[in-house]
């Protein structure tokens, strides 16, 4: 059942109950006007395309895929048994009956490629030295976790990019698979490139579903489900609609609202990996430092932000705008202020799952958290002067406790 605003998905339950499963609306236009903080500069949004048009873009389907393999580990006939496999779409809502379910479904969004390129034997995923210079970590069971092979058509094997997992996935040195983590994908050096001179960190998003914000800049808001929808959508092509270039939407593709809403379900279920680092004297001596140097008031436990953003150096927050603390920590404003996602903030992170992310600020600069304690860091990366006078056991103690975090 299709209502405009919502869609509703009637389906027998356990035992015969009927279970409902309400989807917001994706593009509904109020909301999408009101989602974005103003662009720095600009002192408005960017103007998004009608919801009229959005609706217009046909649905992308989600067929599925495969692990890719590198030359000479590839198991024996792999390639073969994969030319002979049927294409197979993998998302029917119609079968989903229940949160566990549409949650499963979700986690296959998050794996489905958007951009596919034939699987040839030139192909630079059949050459050994992309592999040593691009591919990044493996997997333990030797694949690698950031791309996929994708069989649209009988016989032809396709690799596909650019799914959520591209870049929300990180595999740890032991070969563990974080997925909703920090990526650490090194053809992309874990970053986006909204401008080539300042590389933007990809967050992490264990966690987000307690974000009032979204992006370093804090340029889209959370205010439920709806929005964090929204977000994936933007993320996965729409953004191109917000720079006033509107191509014919037929020449598009997007996901589907229950796509998008089952693809939301599964990155608010995602869980931070087992902490390796547990609570000892030394974290203990950390956490003191911690309530000592007043690092709770950005940083508040038990989320360890305070959900605030925090204006940058050149930058007065207009009269009115919510959540907006009266601190400049001095981190570089280019970001903020030169980019089309600037809004002349910059978000207070989490210190939640440190442990396992990295690089750090914004930009990923920093290396470690005790590169980021170390006062030498100001030679080269600026800002955030907190925590830099520390005594050289102090310090040690307060990273040993943000590891635990």
């Amino acid at each position: 059942m299709r209502f405009r605003g919502h869609v509703l998905v009637l389906a027998a339950g356990w035992l015969g109950a009927q279970v409902v499963q309400v989807i917001p609306k994706t593009w509904e236009d109020r909301a999408i006007q009101s989602l974005e903080l103003p662009v720095a500069g600009l002192g408005k949004p960017a103007v998004p395309v009608t919801s009229d048009y959005y609706y217009r873009i046909p649905e992308r389907p989600v067929y599925r895929s495969y692990p890719i393999y590198p030359p000479g580990r590839t198991p024996a006939g792999y390639r073969e048994w994969l030319e002979q496999q049927e294409p197979e779409m993998v998302f029917d809502a119609a079968k989903l009956t229940t949160a566990a379910g549409w949650t499963r479904a979700g986690e296959l969004v998050f794996h489905a490629p958007v951009a596919l390129e034939p699987a040839t034997t030139e192909h630079e995923t059949q050459d050994p030295g992309w592999w040593d210079k691009a591919a990044g970590p493996l997997a333990k069971d030797g694949s690698l976790a950031f791309l996929r092979y994708v069989v649209r058509k009988k016989g032809a094997v396709e690799v596909g990019s650019f799914s959520c997992a591209m870049c929300h996935t990180r595999v740890m040195a032991d070969g563990s698979v974080i997925y909703g983590g920090q990526g650490n994908f090194p053809l992309t050096l874990a970053r986006t490139a909204d401008d080539p001179l300042r590389p933007v960190q990809v967050p992490d998003l264990i966690g987000v579903r307690d974000r009032r914000y979204l992006d370093h800049t804090g340029l889209r808001r959370q205010r439920g489900v709806g929005d964090l929808m929204r977000y994936a959508a933007l993320h996965q092509g729409a953004d191109v609609l917000a720079t006033g270039k509107f191509p014919e939407p037929s020449s598009l593709t997007r996901y589907g609202d229950d796509q998008l809403y089952a693809l939301a379900l599964y990155v608010y279920s995602l869980k931070p990996p087992p902490n390796p680092n547990r609570p000892e004297a030394w974290s203990a001596r950390g956490e003191k430092v911690f309530t000592r140097e007043g690092c709770a008031a950005c940083h508040t436990p038990p989320l360890y932000t305070n959900n605030k953003l925090t204006p940058v150096e050149g930058f007065r927050a207009p009269a009115g705008q919510q959540d907006v603390m009266p601190v400049v920590v001095g981190t570089d404003p280019g970001l903020a202020l030169k980019t089309r996602r600037g809004t002349g903030y910059y978000k207070v992170p989490s210190l939640r799952g440190v442990w396992y992310r990295g690089p750090f600020e914004h930009s990923g600069r920093v290396a470690t958290l005790e590169e980021w304690l170390d006062p030498k860091r100001l030679g080269t990366v600026k800002g955030h002067e907190f925590g830099l006078g520390l005594s050289g056991e102090d310090r040690r103690a307060l990273v040993a406790f943000l590891k635990t975090l």
